[in-house]
């Protein structure tokens, strides 16, 4: 059974006071990829036009089990501290205390879960933080979440229900074929149009280049009409984007994304195509046509075998982190975000306002750093949608990152 205590002193802020702006903090920490990460599902609830309800939970498989100070019983303690960003700008601390959950081992276990209630106006957009401590190995992970309370966007989210068990997620992408249920709690909902958006996309372009990007259309491809009050039933068959809009709405509603099992770790395809960024068209067009061609060009970077499974390895963290951190209505790795962190890596430094993202990367020794700047895309299908700012200027930057890759130096 679930142990949920409300710990008794409210959380102090750290390393950073009531009046920062976040365009001014640097919040790189957040693309940091560390040892043991762990990746919460969190979701957002209206209460009230002041109110959100924050729930969050975490995969056990993620943690380390300790025993309890009183007995032998193997158990998982964490401690969740919020802050909350209100339009970017003004930070105040979350109004919820500092909360600890924990929750015994056993077979049946999966998750951990906790929530709280946060400030939040109507019609206004900001960003929760979240510290996750690991109380058994003194560990600390840190998150975030945009709270969008515009055009009545998130009272129309819904909640996603799989029948057979009712569990309800808190994520909106999905793998399998059951049956989900699709609510909406905090509004009426007599009937439903579900849009469908086949899942085939280009790669980005590099950010030297100057030609025309692929537009993403929202018309989509299919339609299909729901009636029935209160729930709506739905099996997600094919891989894609469903978009879910309430009766009188045009743009804002629910979105379930269903993507490759497996997902968001890489797979054999999405690694072959993710090397794209580091080839030339030939090389890519080539490689693809191949059996082994993803085996034979890592082992081709150089002699030493082991250097190259590094390298490799790193490529393939890289994948998955940007498909955890940056997938938008495509998986991160796809985006322009995602294509910038897999070549560069992890920003130094990350400045963030309501409708831009800054990133410092290191430069050379005796150069300056690069600065990407990524512009908030409205995109009624995701919060998470940024296109970067591109420049010619980039493009020798470009060239000696991926040649650096092809000699096996990341």
């Amino acid at each position: 059974m679930r142990i949920l205590i409300v710990a008794l002193c409210i959380f102090l802020l750290q390393s950073c006071g009531i009046k920062q702006k976040m365009e001014q903090e640097n919040i790189a920490s957040l693309y940091q990829p560390g040892g043991g990460q762990i990746f919460p599902e969190i979701k957002v609830t209206p209460v009230n036009d002041e109110r959100v309800l924050i729930s969050v939970r975490i995969n056990t498989n993620e943690l380390v089990a300790g025993n309890a100070a009183l007995d032998t019983v193997p158990r998982w303690k964490l401690m969740i501290r919020p802050a909350y960003y209100d339009n970017y700008r003004k930070l105040i601390p979350a109004d919820s205390l500092s909360i600890i959950v924990s929750k015994e081992k056993n077979q049946s276990t999966r998750w951990v879960e906790g929530e709280f209630t946060q400030r939040c106006k109507i019609n206004s957009e900001g960003i929760l933080q979240l510290q996750v401590i690991d109380l058994h190995v003194n560990t600390v992970h840190r998150f975030r979440k945009i709270i969008n309370r515009k055009n009545t966007a998130l009272e129309l989210a819904g909640e996603l229900t799989r029948r057979r068990d009712s569990v309800v997620l808190l994520r909106p992408f999905i793998n399998d074929l059951a049956v989900y249920r699709i609510r909406f709690p905090y509004s009426k909902v007599d009937s439903l149009t579900m849009i469908y958006f086949g899942h085939n996309f280009p790669m980005p372009v590099p950010p030297f280049s100057m030609e025309k990007e692929h537009q993403f259309s929202f018309e989509g491809d299919e339609r299909k009409e729901f009636k029935q009050a209160d729930s709506f039933e739905v099996r997600f068959e094919r891989p894609g984007i469903y978009h879910f809009l309430p009766a009188g709405e045009s743009e804002n509603g629910f979105t379930v994304f269903k993507w490759r099992k497996g997902f968001p770790s890489s797979s054999k395809n999405t690694e072959a195509q993710s090397l794209a960024y580091i080839l030339s068209r030939e090389e890519s067009e080539e490689l693809k046509e191949q059996e082994d061609g993803v085996i034979n060009f890592w082992n081709s970077l150089s002699a030493d075998g082991d250097q190259n499974a590094v390298v490799r390895k790193t490529w393939l963290s890289r994948t998955e982190m940007a498909n955890r951190l940056f997938t938008s209505y495509i998986e991160g790795w796809q985006t322009d975000r995602g294509m910038i962190y897999m070549v560069f890596g992890p920003p130094a430094e990350v400045y963030k306002s309501e409708t831009d993202e800054n990133w410092v990367i290191a430069g050379r020794q005796n150069f300056p750093p690069l600065v990407f700047s990524f512009r908030k895309v409205e995109n009624p299908l995701s919060d998470n949608d940024y296109g970067l700012q591109r420049n010619p200027a980039f493009k020798l930057s470009w060239y000696e990152a991926v040649e650096k890759w092809r000699r096996g130096i990341f």
